[in-house]
């Protein structure tokens, strides 16, 4: 008769051993993947307003001459939480709405974001730009203007670059087929929408040399490794394929 203290070593291992076999096989089924190409809108996902309305900044200019990049993310969640989630995850560390115009889940659904016709809160921040904005705010210098120097937000790598992220995290994972086919499919589509260059789609990690020291600029933030190892690799090659 076998003891009830042994019976937990040959049960336990048993039911570790089925969860893992379980997992194996979920994540190796095929995806049903979103068929057509189509946005969601903020109203439908329930989108939350701008914590502050007073600080989302409008284009000024005709969007097919501001809007020239395109910047590509990932989540950094290693769950599908949802666009919704994330939008509130990011209000609660201080962003004014979802930092992204477009996200991708994992079935290939696109969601809208932030405005196509505001800036977003993606790509970093330069220190030129913050000490502008905190002159113009405490009026240090009565003779800086917007007609004299460059404007606060000009000076910022967001200015002018549309930004989308995939769920999950591509330092341990791979992109799915969906996110990548309409990820293809959103890209192209704002290529021929704003006229932008091939040349101009980037991975978030290229953003400090393509956009920031390239103009003398210097960023705040630590270098980043956005979209991970995964994605960077499988998102680099779909743009090359553009």
């Amino acid at each position: 008769m076998i003891k009830k203290s042994n019976l937990l070593f040959i049960v336990i291992p048993a039911l570790i051993f089925s969860y893992i076999l379980y997992m194996i096989i979920v994540d190796s089924l095929p995806l049903a993947c979103t068929n057509g190409f189509r946005i969601i809108s903020r109203k439908e996902w329930n989108a939350n307003n701008p914590l502050d309305t007073s600080g989302v900044y409008y284009y000024k200019d005709d969007l097919k001459v501001v809007l020239k990049y395109i910047v590509i993310h990932h989540s950094g969640f290693r769950e599908n939480i949802g666009v919704k989630n994330i939008q509130s995850y990011q209000q609660s560390c201080g962003y004014n709405d979802i930092a992204y115009h477009f996200i991708i889940d994992r079935y290939g659904k696109i969601y809208e974001g932030r405005k196509i016709n505001t800036l977003g809160a993606h790509a970093g921040e330069t220190a030129e730009a913050n000490n502008m904005a905190q002159r113009f705010s405490k009026h240090i210098d009565k003779h800086l203007t917007a007609t004299s120097l460059p404007e606060p937000y000009k000076l910022d790598p967001d200015y002018g670059a549309i930004g989308i992220c995939l769920e999950g995290n591509f330092e341990i994972e791979r992109p799915t087929r969906c996110q990548l086919s309409n990820l293809k499919q959103l890209v192209l589509y704002l290529m021929q929408k704003y006229n932008i260059e091939k040349d101009n789609i980037m991975l978030h990690k290229e953003v400090r040399k393509r956009l920031i020291l390239k103009r003398n600029l210097h960023p705040i933030k630590e270098e980043t490794h956005c979209p991970g190892k995964y994605g960077a690799a499988e998102i680099k090659h779909l743009i090359n394929t553009i």
